[in-house]
């Protein structure tokens, strides 16, 4: 490579001048006299927010599926989710890409990125790492995900709640709390979605009250959940249930999600034996999960929610099956009980 002379450099800085003026951009190559020319892209006209000076056009610029050039059997899909750009590889949360400027992104939000789009070519050069490569395979401007306003969401609801109450041997109660959580939205999910209860004595005084942060909520999919609230010298008059209202950043198109798409796992071969239950969980997707929450809630003669107990187990992979085995507290067991089991951590 040749080294620059001091007029050299003065040259070289009067063309860089005269170019930006004059509203082209140029490229320098290494190879001698090389030299690519493009026209410098628009300044930013629109903010995302307040802090930033990303624009739409970037994210409509990027988003389509995507060809790996190091490795053409590596093919994404980019989604744009408000300033966030979401890769997904065969259907799963590949990259995600927070938008700083016009080209400028953080890749998982650790990795400075700038990317660079020539025709139906992309380069993305991140500090650190090695420059990626892709090429074109299809325009989805259609299918840009779009931040969804307030009117739009339809909160979550609880479908039923309860609790059960149980002794210890000096005397003090234990109350479990259990309820069916269930997402009404079509498309939008809520990550850490949170139910709170309230146990009140027979004046209305506070005897405890806690909030349960949940895993992911999938559009259309109903959680169940139990567990043993708390302890306390005396047993509860009432005990309240409420879904806390979710902020905005909990609200996500389920695209944007390490697994975008959802599909119930199973509950088979149910067995119980005094206070033993067993069975087995199947992952009937082609997408392994992290981690797997069973529960098991009980009803009283009423057909009340009145209590149960859950455990989790290790990641399930896709298209496989793993055994599970419950213990309840015995005075809570009753004939009326139902087992479930979801998917946790698929933020």
């Amino acid at each position: 490579m040749n080294i620059l002379k001091k007029p050299m450099m003065a040259c070289l800085i009067s063309v860089l001048i005269v170019a930006i003026s004059t509203g082209y951009l140029f490229v320098f190559a290494e190879e001698e006299n090389e030299r690519i020319t493009a026209e410098a892209p628009e300044t930013p006209t629109e903010a995302l927010d307040g802090t930033s000076t990303e624009t739409v056009d970037l994210r409509e610029k990027i988003i389509g599926t995507w060809r790996f050039d190091a490795d053409e059997d590596t093919v994404v899909s980019i989604y744009a989710d408000g300033n966030m750009m979401i890769v997904e590889r065969g259907g799963i949360r590949y990259r995600t890409w927070e938008i700083h400027g016009e080209n400028d992104l953080y890749l998982d939000g650790a990795f400075h990125s700038t990317i660079r789009i020539e025709g139906s070519r992309m380069m993305l050069s991140t500090v650190g790492l090695d420059d990626a490569v892709y090429t074109r395979l299809s325009y989805e401007p259609e299918e840009m995900i779009t931040e969804t306003a307030d009117s739009e969401r339809q909160e979550l609801i609880l479908l039923e709640y309860g609790h059960g109450v149980t002794t210890l041997f000096g005397g003090d109660f234990v109350t479990h709390i259990s309820f069916l959580l269930y997402n009404p939205n079509e498309e939008l999910a809520v990550t850490f979605p949170t139910v709170r209860y309230i146990a009140r004595a027979e004046d209305n005084s506070i005897i405890s009250t806690g909030d349960q942060v949940l895993s992911t909520i999938y559009p259309g999919q109903t959680t169940a959940w139990a567990f043993q609230g708390f302890i306390s010298d005396e047993a509860p008059a009432t005990v309240e249930f409420e879904v806390v209202s979710p902020d905005d950043w909990n609200w996500t198109n389920q695209r944007s999600l390490t697994i975008a798409s959802y599909m119930a796992l199973e509950v088979v071969n149910v067995s119980q034996r005094d206070r033993n239950f067993t069975g087995e969980v199947i992952n009937p997707s082609d997408f392994d999960t992290q981690q797997v929450v069973v529960s098991i809630l009980f009803r009283d003669e009423a057909g009340n929610l009145a209590g149960g107990t859950s455990t989790f187990l290790n990641s399930l992979d896709a298209n496989s099956t793993i055994p599970f085995e419950l213990l309840p507290n015995a005075d809570l067991i009753t004939d009326d009980f139902e087992i479930f089991a979801a998917a946790w951590g698929n933020w």
